[in-house]
C-alpha cells in the first residue's frame, strides 16, 4: 500500500466507529442496492470495493449474493467483520489486487471512486471491467463537479459535525470531482454499456449502473 492509500486509510480508521453507527442506523444505498440486485443472477459473486463497515455487503448477502468486501482501512474491516456474518472481508487496495479476469458477476463501488486520483481512474475502471464476467454488472458512484471541468485534492473535514461547523473528528481525505460527461465517457471507453445514470445528493453526487460489453 503506497503513502497515498495509507493517508486515506488513516482518515477512515479514525471515522470507523461513528461511521458504522450511522450506516447501520440508516443505509441510504438500499434503493440502489435493490436496483443492482435486479441485474444479477440467482447466486452471483460480488466484489464490494471500499466496503467500509459492511452495511452494503450485508444487504447483498441477505439477498442471496456471495460477497467479498475489500477496504483500505483496518478499522473499517474490523467493524465489518464484527457486525456482518456470512461475508468475507479483507484489507486490500483494489489497485494492487490480482483477481483473475472474468471472476465476478457484479462489482459494487459505492461512494469510493471520488477517492481515486485522476491519473489512476482509467486503470481502476478498466480493472473492474476485466474482473467482471461477460455481461457482468457494475454500480459506481462519484462526486460531481457540476461544471465541464474535473478537480481533485486533499480536503479537511469534520466528520460527525454539521456541515460547515467545527467539532466531531477532523479528517483529511482525497476528493475528486468529475463532470457528468467525463464520468460517462470514461466508463464507455473502457468497455461498459451504461444502463442507468442518476444525479443525487443535492446534485453533488452521480452514479452509473453499467454492463460489461461482451
Amino acid at each position: 500500500m503506497d503513502d497515498f492509500a495509507k493517508k486515506q486509510a488513516e482518515a477512515y480508521d479514525r471515522m470507523a466507529f461513528g461511521y458504522a453507527i450511522q450506516k447501520f442506523a440508516h443505509n441510504p444505498a438500499i434503493p440502489d442496492l435493490k436496483i443492482f440486485r435486479t441485474y444479477l443472477s440467482e447466486k452471483p459473486l460480488i466484489l464490494d470495493i471500499g466496503c467500509g463497515v459492511g452495511s452494503d455487503a450485508q444487504y447483498l448477502a441477505s439477498s442471496g449474493c456471495q460477497v467479498l468486501g475489500i477496504d483500505l482501512s483496518d478499522a473499517m474491516i474490523a467493524e465489518a467483520q464484527r457486525r456482518v456474518g456470512g461475508v468475507e472481508f479483507q484489507k486490500a487496495d483494489f489497485r494492487e489486487t490480482n483477481f483473475p479476469a472474468a471472476t465476478f458477476d457484479g462489482v459494487w463501488c459505492s461512494t469510493v471512486f471520488h477517492h481515486v486520483q485522476l491519473k489512476d481512474q482509467r486503470d481502476f475502471v478498466a480493472k473492474c471491467q476485466s474482473i467482471l464476467k461477460p455481461s457482468g454488472t457494475m454500480y459506481i458512484s462519484t462526486k460531481r463537479s457540476g461544471t465541464n471541468d474535473d478537480s481533485e485534492g486533499w480536503v479537511k473535514e469534520h466528520f460527525g459535525a454539521e456541515p460547515g461547523e467545527q467539532g466531531g473528528i477532523e479528517v483529511e481525505r482525497f476528493v475528486k470531482k468529475l463532470s457528468d460527461q467525463a464520468f460517462k465517457k470514461l466508463l464507455e471507453e473502457v468497455g461498459f454499456e451504461i444502463i442507468r445514470f442518476k444525479i443525487w445528493g443535492n446534485k453533488t453526487w452521480m452514479d452509473i449502473f453499467a454492463r460489461k460489453r461482451s
